[in-house]
């Protein structure tokens, strides 16, 4: 059985992933983020695990509340240098870094400014050590379990219970279901040589915005969102943010996922 660990294992897209390779036969060892600030932990950890693949997901600073500036630093630079470092001389088959698609908006965040420094982290260890390392880039991430304060859950609980929610009509996503994400990782490990320094970009190719997804869900749930119009929620919504899946596509991975499907199941 292929063995993988992986970090980050309490969020979104780490519980979706464990149940995806998990269901492609894979053994899944989860690892807490604050072991990635202990080399006594890391080696102790990987004295006992020795992994086919790593997938590394443990980040702070992307949720509303988690704005300790120091704290994005730690855990999005020095958690993923520690953990290059300590697993460099394992014989692995693939290592894959989660950066973030906020790394390609004007507005520069902490958070933003820690991913694509990773990304350059990741360049420079492969460079140096030739190691199968390379980085994907998720867009907006959405499916059953999402944060409840992201756009999606807000509507829909706004046209359930009538919940005045703040609205900003113009900026777009690039929504992609997390359940199609997971595939397209699935997809990348199996080459994750040919990859290595690579940032590879996991959306479904289209904008879509935030009064369309409004539409949708009113559409759905047969009723009309509480909304109060404002100008601007965040300093970085944009009207363009799109991903480039070329390298996915030519892979032979495409998102299956409608949005109307995954509205649906998030309603459940």
């Amino acid at each position: 059985m292929v063995k993988c660990v992986l970090t980050g294992w309490n969020g979104f897209i780490a519980q979706n992933l464990e149940k995806t390779l998990k269901g492609s036969e894979f053994s899944v060892l989860g690892m807490p983020r604050d072991i990635l600030y202990d080399f006594r932990k890391i080696t102790e950890f990987f004295n006992y695990n020795k992994p086919d693949f790593i997938i590394h997901t443990a980040a702070y600073g992307n949720k509303y509340s988690q704005d300790n500036d120091f704290e994005t630093i730690y855990a999005n630079i020095i958690g993923l240098a520690n953990l290059l470092e300590m697993t460099r001389n394992i014989d692995y088959q693939g290592f894959i870094n989660f950066s973030s698609s906020s790394v390609m908006l004007s507005h520069e965040t902490f958070y933003s400014a820690t991913k694509a420094s990773g990304e350059r982290i990741v360049r420079a260890f492969v460079n140096k050590y030739n190691k199968p390392v390379f980085s994907v880039r998720p867009f907006t991430v959405i499916g059953k379990g999402e944060q409840e304060e992201h756009l999606i859950p807000r509507l829909i609980k706004s046209c359930q219970l009538g919940i005045e929610i703040p609205f900003v009509s113009n900026p777009v996503h690039d929504f992609i279901g997390v359940k199609d994400l997971c595939e397209a990782v699935l997809c990348l490990m199996q080459y994750a040589d040919k990859l290595k320094g690579q940032i590879i970009d996991i959306g479904s190719g289209e904008c879509i915005s935030n009064k369309k997804i409004k539409e949708i869900v009113e559409k759905i749930t047969h009723k009309k969102a509480n909304i109060k119009e404002v100008e601007s929620l965040r300093p970085y919504d944009t009207k363009k943010w799109v991903s480039n899946i070329e390298v996915l596509s030519f892979l032979g991975w495409k998102p299956k996922q409608t949005i109307e499907d995954i509205i649906l199941e998030i309603i459940g």
